[in-house]
């Protein structure tokens, strides 16, 4: 099961729970928007869910569905909703936030589609983003934004910032300590081990630092 049909079955049951048909609606545009299917299609597959009493969708609108990939973690989906929820947090987390903090995460397109918006003056919402992003970027914020959950704030932004920082870290750090196993290193004789070594020291401090808020 892709994470599409995964993020539509999760927000389901959460949808068809709203008495409220506005409050209804604004949700089935919203996801309709970031997964990049007919608003039409979520509705009826709403409406047809509530009434059969399903907590899954069906397999035609599954099939209007593509895409794949990984759930977003939980340092991910805290930092979307602290950048999302508040502009004032918004504004200091994107003054804090470097290209390298988030590489090899998606949340790295994300930000530079929030960055862009908010530097043009235009409002910051999901459908706005989602348009920006790929599939997969896209696919992660409907997992999330579809939750209820009460506004992140500034200080769990920055504690998930710092998480995401030590993880990108860490993964520099096993990847050197492979290149030193593997002897792939030995291009450059000594000076080149010694240099990975020294390395791996300062990411250990880094790391290390992150941990205790430093």
């Amino acid at each position: 099961m892709n994470v599409r049909v995964r993020a539509l079955n999760e927000v389901l049951p959460f949808l068809a729970r709203l008495d409220n048909p506005v409050r209804r609606a604004g949700h089935v545009e919203m996801i309709g928007a970031v997964l990049g299917i007919e608003d039409r299609l979520v509705l009826q597959e709403l409406k047809s869910a509530v009434r059969d009493r399903r907590r899954l969708i069906g397999p035609g609108l599954e099939k209007a569905i593509g895409g794949g990939g990984e759930a977003p973690s939980a340092a991910e989906a805290t930092l979307l909703r602290a950048l999302m929820d508040a502009t004032e947090v918004r504004q200091t987390l994107l003054g804090e936030l470097t290209e390298e903090d988030l590489e090899g995460s998606w949340m790295g397109e994300v930000v530079g589609a929030i960055r862009d918006l908010a530097g043009a003056g235009e409002e910051v919402t999901y459908p706005r983003i989602g348009s920006r992003v790929s599939t997969k970027a896209g696919d992660m914020m409907t997992r999330i934004a579809a939750q209820p959950h009460p506004p992140a704030s500034l200080e769990e932004g920055r504690g998930c910032l710092s998480a995401l920082r030590a993880g990108r870290l860490r993964r520099e750090m096993t990847d050197i300590q492979k290149r030193l196993e593997s002897g792939t290193e030995t291009a450059g004789g000594a000076a080149d081990t010694d240099s990975l070594l020294r390395r791996k020291v300062d990411l250990k401090r880094r790391i290390e630092a992150l941990q205790q808020g430093v």
